[in-house]
């Protein structure tokens, strides 16, 4: 990592975002904190100026992007957009080279930073990743950490290098979240917290005490996007456990699955849980609910298959 020493206001930073609420939840507090943004790359076509089917008086209005994106705050701060469909062409790479950038900052971006990108940072590019790395590499690790019934999350902010979420360790956080927690709220709270350890980042390097540190390969683990099989329940774990696995992952719009007494029930969306409840059948249907045993307590769900 470069060592050079710069004012806080002196920073030409490039943030890399997307649609998610993520990419806002990390941007936004920068903004608020007058962090210096010197552009906003996020994927896409430019809209074209004065395009719109809404018309005021017969003339065309251009419309606003959808809220709570990168977009509209980039928009709403005046911070120019770079819109990119390719990163391994050059109208790209000039695009970004032109605010030689001394921070690149990514949170969410869908695509690998092209050695050519990343090292267009005169200091460090650094990504955000919602998991305790070297644990949870890959594009999902919310998701996992659900699945596997994690007590907390984390987050780690990384140097961007040629391996998948492998660069150097910058900082780390470990997160609670509440029980029965939902997606958005999940990276909400990860998108504000990686904001704040950015900062303390360019506290850090400020005061030349900041430090890497590589990953543990032999801890590591990756894993892919999920499944249809990957939603599926197991009476194995406690009902705490599938309530928050369902919770956190109810925007992906897939049924849960539970294979129980000789049947494959499918749910739709968790509603409560009894940690100490117990019944002496291994499930029960009133209406549209379901009440399902697992090995510690009883989840409700709601089912349109019941």
């Amino acid at each position: 990592m470069n060592s050079t020493h710069l004012p806080l206001s002196s920073y030409k930073i490039v943030f890399f975002g997307s649609s998610s609420v993520m990419s806002y939840a990390t941007l936004l507090p920068l903004l608020q904190r007058k962090i210096p943004i010197a552009a906003v790359v996020i994927p896409g076509i430019k809209p074209e100026d004065g395009i719109s089917s809404d018309h005021i008086g017969g003339i065309p209005v251009k419309q606003p992007p959808k809220h709570d994106t990168v977009e509209l705050l980039a928009l709403e701060y005046n911070i120019p957009i770079v819109y990119i469909q390719r990163l391994d062409d050059l109208e790209s790479y000039s695009q970004i080279s032109k605010y030689e950038p001394h921070f690149i900052w990514m949170a969410c971006f869908p695509y690998i930073l092209p050695e050519k990108i990343w090292q267009l940072a005169k200091i460090a590019s650094i990504n955000l990743h919602p998991s305790l790395l070297p644990k949870y590499r890959g594009p999902n690790p919310v998701f996992w950490q659900l699945k596997s019934g994690e007590p907390h999350m984390g987050i780690t902010l990384h140097l961007i290098n040629n391996l998948v979420d492998g660069g150097d360790i910058v900082l780390q956080k470990d997160l609670v979240m509440k029980n029965g927690i939902r997606d958005r709220a999940i990276n909400s709270i990860i998108g504000e917290q990686g904001a704040k350890l950015f900062i303390e980042i360019l506290r850090l390097h400020q005061k030349k005490t900041l430090e890497t540190k590589p990953q543990d390969p032999a801890i590591a683990s990756y894993m892919g996007s999920p499944n249809a099989e990957d939603f599926e329940l197991h009476t194995t774990w406690s009902a705490q456990h599938a309530f928050n696995f369902m919770r956190g992952t109810e925007d992906w719009k897939m049924p849960y699955t539970v294979h129980i007494g000789g049947k494959c029930l499918r749910l739709d969306s968790a509603i409560a849980y009894s940690p100490a409840g117990a019944m002496e059948e291994d499930y029960r249907v009133d209406g549209g609910l379901v009440f399902v045993r697992f090995a510690q307590g009883v989840l409700q769900a709601y089912s349109r298959e019941v």
